[in-house]
């Protein structure tokens, strides 16, 4: 079986997307039957024995509409790869409205939904009786891309729940593959002598930053709260919000992938308590790296922390349930060492062989050559 994989995320590995690809590329390595290659625009050198560089030609006033004029080109890209040098019998996108356009013209058109930030907004009237923005047009774009792909593939019960509800996907025709992780090594941890808490999400208003800082100004102790993954613009709002803080604390911008890992071996714990979250990809790989977990129990969240048994969940934005989590967290040592033993075995769940196997399934199903 050959699968062309189509995303947009792929050299600069700071988020889910670009990790799932690197990740697709062991199938070449543990599953020789078999051959992946990766059509990207975020390569800089490409080497088509694996990677293929799709270059975009989208002219400036028309950027606002990049996301549907790449689904005319990354599928011309496509039929071009496969007509003269890989014969591909599947072709999977990271991102099913950039599908749209494949699945209307190829049968074995797979299409990936990886949040639910489209299919999650409100529908209520406006003032007027009438009410329309861009995540409206997004929300009818992507339903159609769900009738149009021959198969849609999303990351958590939450979202297969959630779509096919939404989109009204028939449930044949949804599948459901929780991403995994990279392997990790057994990690050597020391003790801190202040507690650190990590944060670490590019979307801090979403991930609930604030909603941390408030927690941990009304708890009133010292830890080294360390903030990571902060885009430039952003990091003066977030300077301001720190006023006056009693705690210390770090604030990085975007950084690399293995930096992350070396602060989630530090961090005693993790603490992203999202108000929407399709999965959440991070808290696996902070369980596996032996933080504690403080979360909030939101769209896939309970699937990865096991309902509570893997680490503490609080409704998203409740300052005082945090506070409280926090704090049984720092105290209670026989739960806390319980929470983070449930974890490293919940992990199995994620693992890459895993994941992989799965993705071929899942890919093969009913599967036959366009």
């Amino acid at each position: 079986m050959k699968i062309l994989f189509c995303t947009n995320a792929y050299e600069v590995v700071s988020n889910g997307p670009a990790k799932f690809a690197h990740l697709l590329l062991k199938i070449n390595e543990l599953y020789p039957q078999h051959e992946i290659k990766i059509l990207t625009e975020d390569i800089t050198n490409p080497d088509e024995q694996s990677v293929y560089k799709q270059t975009l030609r989208i002219p400036k006033m028309y950027r606002k509409l990049g996301m549907f004029l790449r689904m005319f080109q990354y599928h011309r890209r496509a039929m071009e790869i496969k007509r003269n040098d890989f014969n591909f019998d599947h072709l999977v996108y990271n991102n099913a409205i950039v599908a749209l356009w494949s699945g209307l013209k190829f049968k074995n058109t797979v299409g990936f939904i990886n949040d639910d930030n489209n299919s999650n907004i409100s529908w209520k009237k406006g003032i007027f009786g009438f009410k329309w923005s861009k995540p409206h047009l997004f929300f009818l774009v992507e339903k159609l891309a769900c009738r149009s792909c021959n198969k849609i593939v999303v990351n958590s019960q939450y979202l297969l729940k959630e779509l096919t509800t939404k989109y009204k996907i028939p449930r044949h025709k949804i599948f459901l593959l929780y991403k995994s992780i990279a392997p990790v090594n057994k990690v050597s941890r020391t003790e801190n002598a202040i507690p650190v808490i990590l944060f670490v999400k590019n979307d801090y208003i979403r991930g609930g930053l604030f909603t941390l800082i408030d927690a941990l100004k009304e708890l009133k102790i010292n830890v080294h709260l360390i903030i990571a993954g902060i885009a430039d613009p952003e990091i003066p709002r977030i300077i301001h919000y720190l006023r006056n803080v009693s705690f210390q604390y770090n604030l990085n911008g975007i950084i690399k992938q293995q930096e992350v890992f070396e602060l989630m071996k530090r961090a005693d714990i993790f603490c992203v308590p999202s108000f929407q979250e399709a999965l959440g990809v991070a808290n696996i790989e902070a369980m596996a790296h032996g933080c504690s977990i403080i979360s909030s129990n939101s769209g896939g969240i309970p699937e990865v922390l096991d309902n509570g048994s893997c680490g503490w969940m609080i409704e998203a934005g409740h300052v005082s349930q945090l506070k409280e989590a926090i704090k049984e967290c720092l105290n209670n040592e026989t739960l806390r060492e319980e929470k983070k033993s449930n974890a490293l075995k919940m992990i199995n769940k994620f693992q890459l062989e895993l994941m992989l196997q799965n993705f071929l399934t899942i890919i093969s199903v009913n599967g036959k050559s366009a």
